[in-house]
């Protein structure tokens, strides 16, 4: 019975933990992930702050004076890790006050059941983005103008907000 206790005691800081990385897993999933694509952060951003958080929090967590929380410092830790990364992309969005309009060259386009895919290059995600377009005749489809903000933080954050233009031999 001696041996059973420190397994069992183990198995379970091993389950608390495990646990507590998949909530996390999931929150990245549905906070943080959604707003990173708009935002234009630099190179590998989001993996500094997660070496940087578990190389400092959670040697912090696991002194003696913390008791319990000791035994699941990894999975707080990384539980904090999209919370931080979440926090600072909405900052940077939200707060961000000054913007202005881009234009993007449509590189190809590609008709589909009645609508036009436009392939356009953003060269702030370093990405190609598909729009998706009725098929009308007065379109312009040489160009998309979006709107781009200035982030708070200093990160540009490539907004959905896109205007095609008309061709000027198509009336109003």
């Amino acid at each position: 019975m001696d041996f059973l206790k420190p397994v069992l005691i183990f198995l379970l800081k091993l389950v608390l933990n495990v646990a507590l990385v998949s909530i996390a897993y999931f929150i990245y999933i549905k906070l943080a992930r959604p707003i990173t694509p708009n935002t234009v952060a630099p190179d590998y951003f989001q993996e500094i702050i997660a070496v940087v958080m578990l190389m400092s929090i959670w040697p912090l967590l696991t002194m003696k004076q913390f008791g319990l929380i000791r035994n699941v410092g990894f999975g707080i830790t990384c539980l904090l890790i999209p919370l931080v990364i979440f926090g600072i992309y909405s900052l940077n969005e939200k707060g961000s006050q000054h913007s202005y309009n881009r234009l993007f060259p449509i590189e190809r386009t590609t008709k589909d059941n009645g609508a036009v895919i436009l392939d356009t290059y953003i060269y702030e995600r370093s990405a190609f983005v598909k729009f998706k377009v009725n098929d009308e005749p007065c379109l312009k489809l040489d160009s998309v103008e979006i709107l781009i903000k200035d982030g708070l933080l200093g990160m540009k954050v490539v907004t959905d907000e896109v205007k095609f233009f008309r061709k000027p031999d198509c009336g109003s």
